[in-house]
């Protein structure tokens, strides 16, 4: 058998925690939209935030970010956390590994929006996704505005549950989620984002699945090449 302690360094060689820079550029004004009503049960992590209740969304769409100059596009996890447009966060980059963030994963692979509309539904879903287990927009903290001056669009509503009854029975191991901090001490977390596979050949989640589960395989090969070797000289 291959020793623990060659396993264990094996996977740290192959598996470093790589901190890099990520810069919030701005939104993508073709793949969302703002300025809508929803109603949540705790303060939006979204600038202009000021209660609980029927509440005016920023922002809900694409999100166009730059990794060490590496321009990319995601959308926000969390609805409850803030990060700022302008702002310069440290991230980690990771695969899905929840249930909820690999449904999200297969909605990036299958269904990517096309238009502002979409996008904004997709973000929506995203968060309700995430936040009630996709329950719809009826209940939860997440759901649609009771205030009858600020209604919740009809259409981004049915969007929005579209996706979510699409990806209900799916999960996919599919793009790349992000995990910010302020650069500060003690380092602060801030709003997690979810974007596609990488692709422009910069900063990635290493090693990707398929690695582990070939490092995983060559060990076991290993180990057994070593029994059978142990069991002919006995």
């Amino acid at each position: 058998m291959v020793p623990k302690k060659f396993i264990l360094l094996a996977l740290l060689t192959v598996c470093p925690v790589l901190a890099n820079t990520l810069f919030v550029n701005g939104v993508d004004g073709a793949l969302g939209m703002g300025s809508f009503w929803i109603h949540t049960d705790q303060l939006l992590g979204l600038p202009g935030d000021t209660a609980g209740g029927n509440e005016q969304v920023y922002w809900a769409g694409a999100i166009d970010i730059t990794v060490d100059n590496y321009v990319r596009q995601v959308f926000c996890v969390q609805l409850f956390t803030e990060i700022g447009i302008g702002g310069a966060y440290s991230t980690t980059m990771d695969f899905s590994d929840t249930p909820n963030l690999e449904r999200l994963g297969w909605l990036l692979k299958n269904e990517f929006p096309t238009t502002a509309l979409e996008g904004a539904a997709f973000q929506l879903a995203f968060w309700d996704i995430i936040e009630d287990n996709g329950n719809g927009f009826d209940v939860g903290k997440v759901s649609k505005s009771t205030d009858s001056d600020n209604p919740t669009p009809a259409a981004l509503l049915t969007a929005a549950t579209k996706y979510e009854t699409d990806s209900a029975p799916y999960t996919a191991i599919y793009g790349v989620v992000y995990h910010n901090t302020t650069f500060g001490v003690p380092p602060v977390p801030v709003q997690n984002l979810m974007g596609g596979p990488v692709t422009d050949e910069g900063p990635s989640p290493a090693p990707e699945p398929a690695t582990v589960l070939m490092i995983f395989a060559g060990l076991a090969l290993i180990g057994l090449s070593r029994l059978r070797l142990s069991a002919r000289t006995h």
